[in-house]
């Protein structure tokens, strides 16, 4: 966030203090509020990292091109084979208009541990803690060490807009040739 503050020169948003870039009081309503849509706001296209405590990682990106951006464990935890468990990052975000972020499985630990990701939606408005729910899909226990990468983060695209509950879709928008045709109606 840093290197972000010497970048803007818009200046500062109202509800955050230039020192370190901590959040004041008023800045999770200012920050998440109709003003974060203003153009001239200067987090609107930023992801927003707090670190929880000092010694948490922020995350990274290895190239500028990776779609995620890795987490980091911030304590020791053992996953039990064929278990799960809630591994701590001590950061908590705040992801840009229309995105929301999608904790997402490394495909190193898949492909060489059996470790994917459980749970992993981070809606706009959450702001505590983010927490990787962990599955081992192995026969051995895994031991997560503190900064090991363990998921990662990718900002997708999400499009809010209102219900409306109508009697038969078809009607609405026409008929598609797939139809209701579920699970495995596309061939193999």
């Amino acid at each position: 966030l840093e290197v972000t503050l010497q970048s803007l020169s818009a200046g500062i948003p109202a509800g955050i203090s230039e020192a370190g870039l901590q959040p004041t009081a008023t800045s999770a309503s200012s920050i998440l509020s109709s003003t974060q849509l203003d153009p001239k706001n200067p987090w609107r296209d930023y992801l927003l990292v707090q670190k929880l405590l000092d010694s948490a990682i922020v995350p990274t990106k290895n190239n500028d091109l990776d779609a995620g951006y890795d987490l980091y464990a911030f304590d020791v935890v053992t996953i039990p084979a064929w278990g799960k468990a809630l591994v701590s990052t001590q950061i908590s975000v705040a992801v840009p208009p229309g995105t929301y972020g999608r904790i997402a499985s490394r495909s190193g630990l898949s492909v060489k541990n059996d470790l994917e990701v459980g749970a992993g939606v981070i809606d706009r408005g959450y702001m505590g803690e983010i927490k990787v729910v962990l599955r081992n899909f192995s026969d051995t226990d895994y031991r997560v060490q503190r900064g090991d990468k363990i998921a990662q983060l990718i900002l997708e695209n999400c499009r809010q807009c209102p219900i409306k509950a109508v009697k038969n879709i078809s009607d609405v928008v026409g008929r598609s040739t797939r139809g209701a045709l579920g699970f495995g109606s596309s061939g193999k």
